[in-house]
């Protein structure tokens, strides 16, 4: 019995025939270079790490290549203990990144990418480095927030593709021995086959990378967000737009100048006398599995020529744990809503207003404090910098037309006085004009929509 266990670990632990194969050793490296591309791209590597797991990746290559037929006992000791001191800072990355394992893991998957590539002398070692170069596409897939990733994926895709019919090739020549000579018809049979193929499999892909919807995913305990750094255990309920420097308390006598650099909405209050046009740049990218309106101010209070937020204080919420859970005293309850999700990459200095679709319930953001209002208008303690990455949970909701045209709503006094009061030196034709738009409508749904058509289609928006 101890013989046959002896026998069945020297079979399973014997050395594999060494690869002999030039294009198919050059087509694996190209590969795995593609991966950890995509990697460092979308993983956001830094160079003192990119830069030596690349000239690693190939210098190990080489190195495999020259010396493929020799035994490497002292260099398989050292990858293993340098594995292992890899495997130790992944550990102690994690208690700063338990939100999101993926940054530390794909950093692990680097610095392993770059030990084993100076240990390849079989085709098994090299389908390995296959398989680990998949699963960077995977993570930077993952990570990706704009369709310039599918550029990277059919690349990868192409050469990944060559890189297995070259190491299929070289098993089937080594199995029979002799190097096998298509003849010119199968040669030209198999080009226009595989010919047939991209160009099926090609097209196909990206239709269903496209069309593909994004999943809520609502089982999982963390959503993503930016490590936590260093923040304040405290703030003032102040918005600040990082574009306009102090403001005044109050609305203030002549318009502010125009900054096109940072929308002047994201303010305490909402001059309407600014003019000019900002300029078509990304501020920020969405990953939602459908488009809302990523809501960041409300305001209350209409005088004439602007809004403003008549709320001074904001109640405040902390918390070790995240999420950080939103809710109003007596806040009236709500129907007909459904929990989405909406992960937030900021791009460009943009005030501490935190963006979201209404209502706002769950907040995955770096940071143990936050405060809001009773129109959940929600502050974080510091502006929203590039590089940051935050998760929203909202309700939203998915009333029908036909159910709320059937709502018979009554409005509590306060909130009529709040949010239906007029300025004193309105004109009244303003209401009539109002009453003539709705004569005839018999509920408030129609008689919303009604104004509401009338302004787009007499109004056009212009930011001229």
């Amino acid at each position: 019995m101890l013989e046959r266990a002896i026998q069945y670990y020297r079979r399973i632990n014997k050395n594999p025939p060494i690869e002999e194969s030039i294009s198919f050793r050059f087509a694996v490296l190209l590969t795995v270079l593609i991966g950890i591309g995509a990697a460092i791209k979308y993983g956001e590597i830094d160079a003192w790490i990119a830069i030596p797991v690349v000239l690693g990746v190939i210098g190990g290559s080489i190195f495999s290549y020259v010396k493929r037929g020799e035994s490497h006992l002292v260099l398989k000791s050292v990858i293993s203990i340098l594995l292992i001191v890899a495997f130790i800072f992944f550990l102690s990355e994690l208690g700063e990144s338990l939100t999101d394992l993926r940054y530390p893991l794909i950093r692990l998957f680097l610095w392993l990418l770059a030990l084993h590539s100076f240990d390849l002398p079989s085709r098994r070692d090299l389908n390995l480095s296959l398989i680990s170069a998949c699963i960077l596409m995977a993570f930077a897939g993952s990570l990706s927030t704009s369709t310039d990733f599918l550029g990277v994926l059919t690349v990868f895709f192409l050469v990944g593709f060559v890189s297995l019919y070259l190491g299929n090739r070289s098993g089937t020549r080594r199995k029979s021995d002799v190097i096998i000579d298509f003849p010119g018809s199968r040669r030209k049979s198999w080009t226009r086959a595989f010919a047939l193929f991209l160009a099926t499999i090609i097209p196909l892909s990206i239709i269903l990378f496209m069309a593909m919807p994004r999943i809520t995913g609502m089982g999982v305990g963390h959503l993503p967000y930016s490590q936590e750094k260093k923040m304040p255990t405290s703030f003032e309920g102040f918005i600040r737009n990082p574009g306009y420097g102090e403001l005044p308390d109050e609305f203030p006598e002549n318009p502010l100048p125009f900054n096109p650099d940072a929308y002047f909405g994201l303010n305490r209050f909402l001059d309407l006398r600014v003019r000019g046009k900002l300029p078509d740049r990304i501020v920020m990218k969405v990953r939602s599995e459908r488009p809302y309106y990523w809501r960041a101010l409300a305001f209350d209070e209409f005088l004439g020529n602007g809004w403003a937020i008549s709320e001074k204080e904001y109640e405040e919420i902390s918390s070790n744990n995240l999420p950080l859970s939103l809710s109003y005293p007596n806040e009236p309850p709500r129907y007909s809503f459904k929990r989405s999700i909406q992960t937030f990459f900021i791009e460009e200095e943009l005030p501490n207003t935190i963006f979201g679709a209404y209502l706002i319930r769950d907040v995955f953001f770096p940071t143990q404090i936050l405060k809001f209002n009773s129109m959940m208008n929600v502050l974080s303690p510091i502006p929203l910098d590039p590089g940051l990455v935050y998760t929203v949970v909202s309700e939203t909701s998915y009333a029908t037309e036909e159910a709320m045209r059937q709502v018979k709503g009554f409005y509590p006094k306060e909130k009529k006085e709040r949010f239906c009061q007029l300025p004193a030196d309105m004109s009244p034709a303003v209401g009539e004009l109002a009453e003539n738009i709705t004569q005839g409508l018999t509920n408030d749904y129609d008689k919303v929509q009604a104004l509401s058509d009338y302004l787009q289609k007499n109004y056009p928006y212009d930011l001229n």
